[in-house]
């Protein structure tokens, strides 16, 4: 997790008592999330999963894990921050579709739909959904 609005939401999050958990593909970046979060002294330790968002089965299997891990626990999933982003350089396509429309849009929408019984469950919760202004400076046309 790069400096930024993530990282932000994520130390904010930790210093208001929440229990978070950094994803992403690099196992070196959450470390780095995790050991910032955790220097401040928050009354649950930050953790990192690893999971390629660009990947739909991945997210799958996320979303699978985190739900199992809190109806074990019984602890209630009160915040789902989706801020994942990417934008290629060249059209790319994973498994058929745009690589910046799965990145941007189907891999949060899929994770958020998959944990919705368990953010259900554990009402009341939230669902933040950060986005960028980069968007805007994006290639356009058919590719």
């Amino acid at each position: 997790m790069r400096e930024g609005t993530g990282l932000e939401t994520a130390l904010g999050l930790a210093v208001a008592g929440f229990a978070v958990t950094v994803v992403g593909r690099s196992t070196d970046r959450g470390a780095q999330a995790v050991d910032r979060i955790n220097a401040m002294g928050p009354a649950h330790p930050g953790r990192f999963l690893a999971a390629d968002l660009s990947s739909l089965d991945q997210v799958r299997v996320l979303a699978e894990r985190m739900a199992a891990e809190h109806e074990a626990s019984g602890d209630s999933l009160a915040v789902l921050v989706n801020n994942v982003g990417a934008m290629f350089p060249d059209r790319r396509e994973l498994g058929g579709v745009e690589a910046s429309f799965v990145v941007n849009h189907l891999s949060p929408y899929l994770l958020t739909e998959l944990l919705l019984p368990t953010l259900t469950a554990g009402s009341p919760s939230r669902i933040v959904n950060v986005t960028s202004g980069a968007v805007g400076a994006a290639p356009s046309g058919s590719g």
